[in-house]
């Protein structure tokens, strides 16, 4: 049995993680695979109204201090975590007598006194399940 001594150069591991290191380009490049899917998502499901929500995807770099190279890919819009994880049902308008909203082809405005809710898209999760390696390179 022969011992080996491995030495590792942390200057050269950090190198990877810097914005032009082999690291952070992958991970940039993936969070914005998964953005451009999840658009993909939005659309296919119907839920592109106006377009707002699927305009409103995006990726960015997450601040860490571990030295660790995190993006995240969200929306900012506040009511995207419906769209994406649905609603329990029934729904009552808090503050009119009805609810109004465009139905799923857009079109028209519904005026409902209540809506049995929907279902979640998981446009991000869905997005992200997709990933291969091919996407960080």
């Amino acid at each position: 049995v022969a011992k080996v001594k491995i030495t590792i150069d942390q200057s050269a591991v950090r190198a990877l993680n810097q914005r032009d290191g082999l690291v952070y380009q992958g991970v940039a490049k993936a969070a914005g695979w998964v953005r451009d899917e999840s658009k993909t998502i939005i659309r296919d499901e119907g839920r592109t109204g106006a377009g707002r929500l699927q305009n409103s995807i995006n990726s960015w770099e997450a601040n860490t201090n571990q030295g660790e190279v995190l993006f995240s890919v969200g929306s900012q819009l506040p009511y995207a975590i419906f769209q994406h994880e649905g609603v329990k049902g029934p729904v009552l308008p808090r503050r009119a007598k009805v609810l109004r909203f465009r139905s799923k082809g857009g079109g028209a405005f519904v005026f409902a006194r209540s809506t049995k809710g929907f279902e979640g898209i998981f446009f991000l999760t869905r997005a992200r399940d997709r990933l291969t390696p091919k996407n960080f390179t």
